[in-house]
């Protein structure tokens, strides 16, 4: 064998990333590893490497040197490890390939930690003969606690869900293994899966909830495992909701799921004669670090974050627009069908031709920003002379999609950033805000008298009457065509946000600052503007830098989606970007403002303390002894 080439997650339908299995150290090999790092070997290898990186840095080492510093580098790195980490560096990145493989890779290299293939694997574990299918859903019911025995309730467990060739299965595996725990089938399709992120069991897992249509036409709802307590099946059900879309009829239809896990329609809306070109929702459980946003004039703006917004784009399909075309020539007669009769002397017209044609009448994008939970129109707005395709991602309180201008003949992207317009919000004060923030460290008496409400962000919002809301909006152009779109995801929400987008023909990935995308950009900056960090507006993204790249010149082809997922470091998130091919990428959207450098020695700078610590001591004696001796003649 020559080469080979792992084709089967070619492409690739979904990916979750968990901690690699927790070890337990003995003591005496914990002991024996912490003396090894101030060996007199160790500190030599770790001299040599500082010197050579040195050199690199300063550009004066040779091609020799600098193979020789990335060798050394890769071996005193412990990246690859399959173990858990503090920062949570190390991931296993669980991939759902469209054939049914499932296969866990290691993000430090990117090696094969185990494999199988689900249908196979489910079939010999079911008591059922049925014929598995390719599953279509992949989630993580339990990720690796901090106890490292699996039998303890410490293991991560994946729950992969499919069709049979008359209903549908659910399967539970190890995360870190592979090993089918449970395989169960049952009748109907399954429709949706739902997972509530704030309830958990006994045993530390996140239940599903399985949205299953039988035959009949009626759903019904299913919670995985079946183990747990009717208790929390009826927390489970409480307040969820989920929506249904027929794109080509344009219908959108919302349900909700009763304590004793029945399916009640809600809610409909149709969109007569247009086509559903793009639906999206906030990501679950995503970390939102601040409500508030102080301006430069001292004003505060409160946040929109409602996590059951969804995003409906409707309008004309990309296939409907072929031909549609209306060209007119000077003297011409306009045919409608993207061809004209031009007279003879059309050519020595200097008319241009990108000025001669004209877009058919009817080809706009409509945008509606609804609530997934009432069906409530919270926004809506209309783009003229613009078809499909249509991208888009939602955080926090800002909406941010793409669709193709026919009048521009280019690539625009939109934002859109949700503010809560209500009288009793807008007329506070930054001194407001700031009490708002510690309403633990406010006395009650205190709050009373100088008429602070201290539990602002513990009210809740009914979905049945929002509040008003303040939309700020803004459109760039995008001199590239997108086929996907991702954004950024840390541990707290503090970082920037880096919109993900995907070229469709150069396979690139490209990331964009928020701040470039701020609808605020003012034409003409000016000191409450730069105190703010705005920057001046520009109609054209700059995008396709080579300081904007993901992929560093690596072609990812046919790129279906770009994930997120956070790591215990605010400054540090992992990004994979899936298609035929896949590509793992450590991202810093602020800079590393809160952790070293991978290849940072601590016995070196503990040996360069304690030199200078003795240098400082014996130059003392000496400069004592000088002073002495001065004295004396």
């Amino acid at each position: 064998v020559v080469w080979q080439r792992d084709e089967s997650l070619a492409p690739a339908k979904a990916i979750v990333a968990l901690d690699p299995p927790q070890r337990r150290r003995r003591a005496a090999a914990t002991a024996a590893a912490a003396a090894s790092v101030f060996s007199i070997d160790n500190i030599m290898e770790t001299m040599k490497l500082q010197f050579l990186q040195t050199k690199v840095r300063l550009h004066i080492a040779t091609p020799e040197e600098t193979a020789r510093a990335k060798a050394m580098s890769a071996a005193a790195s412990d990246r690859t490890l399959n173990a858990v980490d503090l920062n949570g560096l190390r991931k296993n990145l669980v991939v759902l390939g469209a054939h049914g493989r499932l296969v866990s890779l290691h993000s430090g290299d990117g090696r094969k930690l185990w494999a199988t293939h689900v249908p196979i694997a489910c079939a010999s574990k079911a008591s059922s003969d049925a014929s598995f299918d390719v599953p279509s859903d992949l989630r993580v019911l339990r990720a690796a606690l901090s106890g490292d025995s699996a039998s303890a309730g410490g293991g991560a467990e994946l729950l992969v869900v499919g069709r049979t060739g008359a209903g549908s299965y659910s399967c539970t595996l190890d995360g870190h293994t592979g090993a089918v725990l449970e395989a169960k089938t049952f009748d109907g399709g399954v429709s949706h899966v739902l997972q509530p992120t704030h309830v958990v069991d006994s045993l530390h897992r996140h239940p599903v909830i399985l949205v299953v249509r039988k035959a009949d036409g009626t759903r019904e709802a299913r919670a995985v495992p079946n183990d747990i307590s009717p208790e929390l099946k009826a927390q489970l059900a409480r307040g969820v909701h989920f929506y249904e879309a027929d794109a080509q009829r344009g219908a959108l239809r919302g349900y909700a799921v009763t304590t004793n896990l029945q399916v009640s329609e809600t809610w409909a809306m149709n969109f007569p004669g247009r086509h559903l070109l793009s639906l999206a929702q906030p990501q679950a459980g995503e970390a939102v670090h601040s409500h508030v946003k102080v301006l430069g004039d001292r004003s505060v703006l409160y946040r929109h974050i409602n996590p059951n917004l969804l995003f409906v784009a409707s309008g004309v399909s990309p296939a409907d627009t072929r031909g549609r075309w209306t060209a007119t020539m000077d003297g011409g007669v306009s045919t409608g069908t993207g061809s004209a009769v031009a007279p003879a002397d059309a050519s020595s017209s200097s008319t241009r031709l990108a000025d001669r044609l004209r877009p058919a009448r009817g080809s706009m994008v409509h945008v509606h920003l609804l609530d997934a939970v009432s069906g409530r129109v919270l926004y809506s707005i209309s783009h003229d002379d613009a078809v499909g395709p249509v991208r888009c991602v939602i955080s926090e309180n800002f909406v941010v999609y793409m669709y193709h201008s026919l009048r521009h003949s280019t690539t625009e992207v939109s934002v859109l950033e949700l503010y809560d317009d209500s009288a009793r919000l807008t007329a506070r004060t930054v001194s407001d805000v700031v009490f708002e923030m510690v309403p633990t460290a406010i006395p009650a008496w205190l709050a009373r008298s100088l008429h602070i409400e201290t539990d602002v962000y513990n009210q809740t919002m009914s979905a049945h009457a929002p509040p008003p809301l303040r939309v700020l909006g803004q459109s760039y152009f995008l001199s590239a065509s997108v086929r996907a779109m991702g954004i950024s995801q840390t541990l707290m929400g503090l970082a920037s946000k880096l919109v993900y987008f995907a070229e469709e023909g150069s396979g690139q990935v490209f990331s964009v600052d928020k701040r470039l995308l701020d609808p605020r950009r003012p034409v003409k900056v000016e000191a409450m503007h730069r105190e703010e960090g705005l920057m001046q507006y520009s109609e054209h993204l700059p995008m396709g830098f080579n300081q904007f790249s993901l992929t560093h010149g690596h072609n990812v082809a046919l790129v279906s989606k770009v994930v997120s997922f956070p790591s215990r470091l605010e400054s540090t998130c992992h990004v994979v970007v899936l298609g035929l091919d896949m590509l793992y990428h450590r991202m810093q959207p602020s800079a590393s403002f809160d952790t070293l450098n991978e290849d940072f020695s601590h016995a070196f700078l503990v040996l360069t303390i304690t030199a200078l610590a003795v240098g400082s001591v014996v130059t003392g004696r000496m400069a004592k002894r000088a002073d002495l001796k001065v004295k004396w003649r």
